[in-house]
């Protein structure tokens, strides 16, 4: 039995968008997942965390919103995208010094969800081929 897969791109790449847009659901899933866990401990503890539970849900509802308009290639969501992967970064930059400073340790995943994965988006959201399926004709700028 013949159970080859064929890609609608003639030359068999990986289609990128899709790599992004799952990179970028994960990060939606993991940040829902967190969401949980503050709801969990929130019932233990009392409100006094309720804020931050709340803006994790923020950050869990747009991200899954811009894995939405990935899937959809709208330059829009590629544009909020870049720049939210920016933005975990240098925030991921000021943990990763206040732990080194601190003597502190930041879990390999902590460090996999906020360094690697950004990177790893933003650099696929550069690339000449991403930025045609999207539909961005300058080769240069930022996003």
């Amino acid at each position: 039995m013949d159970i080859t897969t064929r890609s609608a791109d003639p030359v068999g790449r990986l289609d990128l968008v899709g790599v992004i847009r799952c990179l970028v659901f994960l990060q939606g899933a993991l940040l829902v997942a967190s969401v949980v866990e503050a709801t969990v401990f929130l019932s233990f503890v009392g409100p006094s965390g309720a804020g931050a539970g709340l803006l994790t849900a923020l950050a869990a509802a747009l991200t899954l919103l811009a894995a939405a308009g990935i899937a959809r290639r709208s330059r829009r969501a590629r544009r909020w995208t870049f720049v939210a992967e920016v933005g975990v970064l240098l925030l991921a930059a000021v943990d990763v010094a206040l732990a080194a400073i601190l003597g502190g340790q930041m879990p390999a995943t902590s460090l996999v969800m906020r360094v690697v994965i950004p990177v790893v988006v933003i650099v696929l959201l550069r690339r000449a081929e991403v930025r045609v399926a999207f539909g961005v004709r300058s080769a240069g700028g930022a996003a």
